[in-house]
């Protein structure tokens, strides 16, 4: 009975250091806000947040309880029809109060879970990523090293040229994958005399 009191998300917060937060934490039992009124001192000198104490049709607070930690409270409004509670009633709320608990920590753990899943998925990723980006160094390591040697023969600067033709090409196709793009195709293979590429 509380979709009508339209209360503003700021209003309506409660601190950890909150009288009721304490009480509830400690007791676990589901408060009755007029027997509160009429008889404080069965409730430790509870006081109500003042979002919660100015609603005139405020009636029962449920604690949200799991594990034996307070999750939330539930704020029911009063009945249209008039209804005693007897310790039946209570049990039954504070019953309903666990379950709607356990519902809140199912969800925080499958939102937790599928947040382990995404950084899972990244850390994959970014293994490949590092693997391709070892391999580029090592290419352009490799030409570096045997530039000096090498520098003025013409076969080795055309397979310079085509050695960073390609580490290029993976670059980009890395950039691509990254940014969540499809990748490039990558460049068509050619056959190859491996007695001649050995020697």
């Amino acid at each position: 009975n509380l979709s009508r009191w339209e209360l503003d998300a700021i209003d309506a917060t409660l601190d950890r250091d909150d009288t009721l937060v304490d009480f509830l934490a400690r007791t676990h039992t589901v408060v009755n806000i007029d027997e509160m009124r009429t008889a404080p001192d069965r409730h430790d000198g509870l006081a109500l947040p003042a979002w919660l104490g100015a609603i005139s049709r405020a009636w029962l607070i449920v604690p949200l309880i799991h594990h034996d930690q307070l999750r939330g409270v539930l704020a029911l409004g009063k009945s249209r029809a008039p209804k005693e509670l007897d310790w039946e009633d209570y049990e039954l709320l504070a019953t309903l109060g666990q379950q709607a608990a356990s519902y809140l920590a199912e969800y925080e753990l499958s939102e937790a879970l599928a947040e382990a899943r995404q950084f899972e998925a990244f850390n994959k990723r970014f293994a490949f990523v590092i693997h391709d980006i070892k391999n580029l160094v090592s290419r352009l390591s490799l030409i570096v090293s045997n530039a000096a040697k090498h520098r003025h023969d013409a076969a080795f600067q055309d397979d310079v040229i085509r050695t960073i033709e390609g580490s290029i090409e993976k670059m980009k196709r890395l950039l691509q994958q990254l940014h969540g793009q499809p990748a490039l195709p990558a460049a068509a293979g050619q056959a190859i005399e491996i007695e001649k590429l050995l020697q």
